[in-house]
């Protein structure tokens, strides 16, 4: 199941000195343990979050990869300043837009909350969902909240009152 959302906005940085510390946040979001059903041992397992593939997560060499895996394309700064893009794109991300088919919001929750530390202050990614809501997720002072919020239209131009 999920939730079809479309991105307003995005204003974010997430330096590339904090990636790899970034990255083991997102991959310890899908360590988890099994349930035990039926009387058998609980074990360590790798769990999936909304329609996620933990494994593909936990296998990820960059925060770029892993984020990719959760339905997020992430623009480096590198991607700007080269005609053509890397094959592993390098430098500050710079620019967060949610290209997956549907979404837990309350996983996407968790997952920036993970990462809250590490990108600047103020950064944001806006959205909308089917159900006509409008949030954001900030990143303040280390936290990551998630702000409702609405559409607001300037006056009318001159003389259209």
């Amino acid at each position: 199941m999920g939730y079809v959302v479309w991105h307003l906005e995005t204003r974010f940085r997430l330096r590339q000195e904090f990636h790899e510390r970034a990255l083991e946040r997102v991959k310890t979001l899908h360590w988890g343990m099994s349930s035990g059903l039926l009387g058998l041992p609980k074990h360590p397992e790798i769990q999936r979050l909304g329609a996620y593939d933990g494994r593909k997560v936990v296998q990820a060499a960059t925060l770029v990869a892993a984020l990719n895996e959760w339905g997020w394309l992430a623009t480096c700064e590198s991607d700007l300043d080269d005609a053509m893009l890397a094959e592993e794109p390098e430098g500050d991300i710079v620019d967060l837009e949610y290209v997956g088919p549907k979404m837990r919001v309350s996983d996407n929750t968790r997952l920036f909350q993970a990462i809250a530390e590490f990108p600047d202050d103020g950064s944001y990614v806006a959205m909308t969902g089917e159900d006509k809501l409008i949030w954001r997720w900030l990143f303040t002072k280390g936290r990551c909240v998630r702000q409702p919020g609405h559409l607001v239209f300037d006056d009318p131009p001159f003389g259209l009152t």
